[in-house]
């Protein structure tokens, strides 16, 4: 496998990550960094020995590229790219629209350009172990809350709520068929935008997924519970564990005080501890490598499912944000 030449466009928070990762991985040099601010674009290059520049001025010599600037410049980005035959990996969400999501996909899949989002979660070591043990799932409910964090500028479904909902597709196998939301903002502006969503989604056969997302909380939480009828399976996303709870029995007590209850408590080991970012830039690389990849039409269509929803979620958000 080659050494690829990369391109990284944002130096912020999520840039820094994606700069990190790509200078870890034996398959990928990045060579230049592309970001507006002088200060934060010099110092990530110069601590990666990469070149910088405000703005991209020649594609030449790039093997592919990471986008992970404000989501108002991805669009114009991606398609750059795309056009120039340039893989792109895109953070989420992958523009403001859905229009624009779908004609970049429609772009990628007509060239046979890979293209793929930064829905990391998929890649989270817990996720993927309790992917591989799931059988059958009647409900999931989901917590997705992080303190307040003046540089996001997304709606909180954009920003939060997205990756649960990607996951909770994952594990149901099928699209969604309904949903119901309820938000709200601690905003006093006219037109405030979301800080906290509630959201029901069902699924066939009655098969449904709470979702609760917030930015507005005061500890960082990434938990799911997956209900299945024999038993119980918690996962932190944030430790990376899973505890599955199967219960046995239960008998009044005869002193009349209570009942007594029997669970068996399991702890599975992981099926890999690799790092969810280099996991997904590295899936990101084998895709690049293999030319013609099957699975890149079921990626592009995961990305077109999962941002319709998203608009049909941020369209309920706005008219019921109080």
């Amino acid at each position: 496998m080659r050494n690829y030449r990369v391109a990284l466009f944002g130096a912020g928070a999520m840039g820094t990550n994606h700069a990190r990762v790509i200078a870890q991985s034996p398959h990928s040099k990045l060579s230049m960094v592309i970001d507006p601010d002088l200060r934060k674009g010099q110092k990530l290059a110069d601590q990666y020995g990469a070149a910088w520049e405000p703005e991209l001025q020649n594609l030449q010599n790039l093997d592919y590229i990471v986008i992970a600037s404000p989501t108002e410049k991805h669009f114009s980005i991606a398609m750059n790219a795309i056009m120039n035959d340039i893989p792109v990996l895109i953070e989420k969400p992958i523009s403001n629209s859905f229009s624009e999501t779908k004609t970049l996909v429609d772009a990628a899949r007509q060239r046979s350009i890979p293209l793929t989002c930064g829905l990391v979660e998929r890649f989270n070591p817990a996720f993927l172990t309790l992917k591989a043990m799931v059988t059958e799932v009647i409900n999931i409910q989901t917590i997705r809350h992080s303190p307040y964090t003046p540089r996001i500028l997304n709606s909180v479904s954009a920003d939060l709520l997205v990756h649960d909902l990607d996951l909770v597709v994952n594990l149901f196998g099928s699209n969604p068929i309904d949903l119901q939301s309820k938000s709200y903002s601690l905003s006093y502006e006219e037109n405030p935008i979301p800080d906290a969503v509630d959201i029901l989604v069902g699924f066939s056969a009655n098969r449904f997924a709470n979702l609760s997302v917030s930015r507005i909380g005061h500890r960082k939480i990434r938990s799911m519970s997956v209900f299945e009828k024999e038993r119980l399976i918690e996962v932190d996303l944030l430790r990376r564990d899973i505890t599955i709870y199967k219960h046995i029995n239960e008998d009044v007590s005869t002193d009349g005080l209570g009942y007594k209850q029997q669970t068996v408590i399991e702890i599975p080991g992981l099926v890999t501890n690799e790092e969810p970012l280099m996991a997904q830039l590295n899936s990101f690389i084998r895709t690049i490598s293999s030319g013609h990849n099957p699975d890149q039409s079921s990626e592009l269509d995961s990305i077109l499912n999962i941002h319709e929803w998203l608009e049909k979620i941020e369209n309920n958000e706005n008219s019921n944000c109080k």
